[in-house]
């Protein structure tokens, strides 16, 4: 499956044509997300359509690895700074696509203890040169 935008709209297009649903199919659905980094996340993804078969969920325009959704729920283990975007679930029933949305991860906490260890030791080592002066 491919998933573009329109170059105009800027709104999501899945194969070569933008998608006119009615899009009344996804009930269980959250536009944004924040998540810590090094936490685990789900983005998840309900559908009443009574023939949906499976839901994909897209990173930008990238297909997510399928063994991370389960029911619907796309599970990030463990967050890190590459996973804050745009992602897309998609309803698809046996022959096309049912439903989707768009949901936003924005990732928190980027300064964490690796990032603070680090400044620690840059701060240590201004002192010690000004010291040295």
């Amino acid at each position: 499956m491919m998933l573009s935008t329109d170059p105009i709209t800027n709104e999501y297009a899945i194969g070569n044509s933008l998608d006119s649903l009615n899009q009344t199919n996804i009930i269980h659905w959250v536009p944004n997300y924040t998540a810590h980094i090094r936490r685990r996340v789900q983005l998840h993804c309900r559908t009443t359509h009574p023939h949906t078969v499976m839901i994909v969920w897209f990173r930008g325009k990238a297909e997510v690895d399928q063994t991370l959704v389960s029911n619907g729920t796309l599970t990030i283990a463990t967050v890190s700074r590459s996973d804050e975007g745009i992602y897309v679930c998609i309803a698809m029933d046996t022959n096309s696509i049912v439903d989707f949305r768009t949901t936003t991860l924005a990732v928190l906490g980027w300064c964490g203890l690796h990032s603070i260890s680090t400044i620690a030791s840059q701060l240590w080592f201004t002192i010690m040169t000004l010291e040295l002066m």
